[in-house]
């Protein structure tokens, strides 16, 4: 059951919803390093429309993001599922040069590719050695324009069945909260391709897809851990993506709604959500971070006996009489619209009293000045946890880019969430 009501709004260096679609190889481990030290952040436009940006923290290892506007919000209705084909397509052959020998170079170079996909963007990311990082770019940018030749979707049309049937209650549950939430909105579109979608797009319906949101003034490069005057020279030289213009995606209001999804399962899974914040409002993506940690966060220790944190999730505690649960927050965030709200899971038998009891907490939810201070820390900690990727770092930076055409530092959030007042959480 998928509930999405409210207007009560909480993602951006929080969490981000991405899927992901992994093309194999060797990865180096390296020690965690402070990513939030002071770095200078660049960014350049070239006369193209490209948009390429980047931050060098020192580490050892280079994260390089070839980004699209061209997430499934960008699906035309008779389109559903599309976009999760081309990413698929991903590691397959590209115009110059197989796949097969574009995964071995990936190889050579100790690199580990991904594919990843969002209602935004599309996007290819790759881990490299910094020393091998200018030889990553030309694998990456030969990867993240798939040639979409028709032998090479025939074969991967299966991987698409292998990710549905690894999805997961709470993946179903996003799903169609995204649907009920934005109703025939563009974001409400599903990120995975239904089975009565497989393989019914030709090469050349991809292809058309490709030349109008795959085009320069829709892309961005991000590097991480890389000179800048390296990526710049790379993008203005040698990336030969289709020129074209920026497309920005069509409104898609929240509404609310709900929606339910019966399963042959034991286990209920409910999401009740309101509006939440989107990319264009740093202040906003704040505020919704610490309403998250202020409503409810599991236990911090696995198979612990407390209740975790949060004032709805003491309230579902009440009302569960012993019987077990899961709670966590959700926030989502978009270019221009956010969801933020609560999960929870139970035996169906005894999931009706705990959503009641979360409705009731929500629409009563107050905050002392000792609460939400904790709500802060809690909020800190989570930005800083995700923040110790730089592969986060680069794709946060490239969806931002893209949604706003520039990119506000881990720091920049930490002193706005600093600043978030009683007034920022109960309004």
């Amino acid at each position: 059951m998928v509930k999405s009501k409210g207007k009560s709004g909480f993602r951006f260096l929080t969490s981000r919803s991405v899927v992901h679609s992994k093309r194999r190889l060797a990865s180096t481990s390296v020690p965690a390093r402070n990513i939030i030290a002071i770095a200078e952040e660049k960014i350049s436009r070239l006369p193209n429309g490209l948009t390429v940006a980047s931050v060098d923290l020192g580490g050892p290892v280079a994260q390089l993001v070839v980004a699209y506007r061209a997430g499934t919000r960008y699906e035309m209705p008779d389109e559903a599922g599309l976009v999760h084909h081309i990413r698929n397509c991903i590691g397959g052959d590209s115009q110059r040069y197989y796949g097969a020998q574009l995964l071995w170079q990936c190889g050579s170079a100790g690199a580990v590719v991904n594919g990843m996909m969002t209602r935004d963007l599309l996007a290819v990311q790759m881990s490299v050695i910094r020393d091998r990082a200018p030889v990553g770019l030309s694998l990456l940018g030969e990867l993240a324009q798939p040639a979409f030749k028709p032998w090479d979707i025939e074969d991967f049309k299966e991987t698409l069945r292998i990710d549905r049937n690894y999805l997961k209650p709470y993946d179903m549950l996003v799903e169609d909260l995204h649907d009920a939430a934005f109703r025939n909105g563009s974001l409400g579109n599903y990120l995975y391709a239904k089975e009565e979608s497989i393989g019914k797009f030709s090469h050349r319906k991809m292809e058309k897809f490709a030349t109008s949101q795959m085009v320069t003034g829709n892309a961005v490069i991000v590097g991480v851990n890389i000179p800048h005057d390296q990526i710049l020279d790379y993008a203005s030289s040698q990336f030969t993506l289709p020129e074209g213009s920026s497309v920005s995606p069509k409104p898609s209001p929240y509404y609310g709604g709900e929606k339910r999804h019966k399963h042959l399962m034991k286990e209920a899974h409910v999401a009740i959500v309101g509006k939440g914040a989107s990319l264009k409002s740093l202040k906003s993506v704040a505020v919704q971070a610490v309403l998250s940690a202020a409503i409810g966060q599991g236990a911090a220790v696995k198979y612990a006996a407390g209740v975790g944190q949060g004032a709805v999730t003491k309230a579902i505690f009440k009302a569960s009489s012993g019987y077990p649960f899961g709670i966590s927050a959700i926030s989502e965030v978009y270019a221009d619209e956010g969801l933020a709200g609560i999960y929870i899971v139970s035996e169906a038998d005894h999931i009706g009293p705990l959503c009641d009891a979360a409705i009731k907490a929500v629409k009563s939810f107050t905050i002392d000045d000792s609460a939400l201070q904790a709500a802060k820390n809690i909020a800190t900690m989570n930005i800083l946890n995700r923040a110790e990727s730089t592969e986060n770092v680069a794709l946060d930076r490239a969806a931002q880019i893209l949604a706003t055409g520039k990119t506000e530092t881990v720091s920049n959030l930490l002193q706005a969430v600093a600043s978030v007042n009683m007034t920022d959480i109960t309004k």
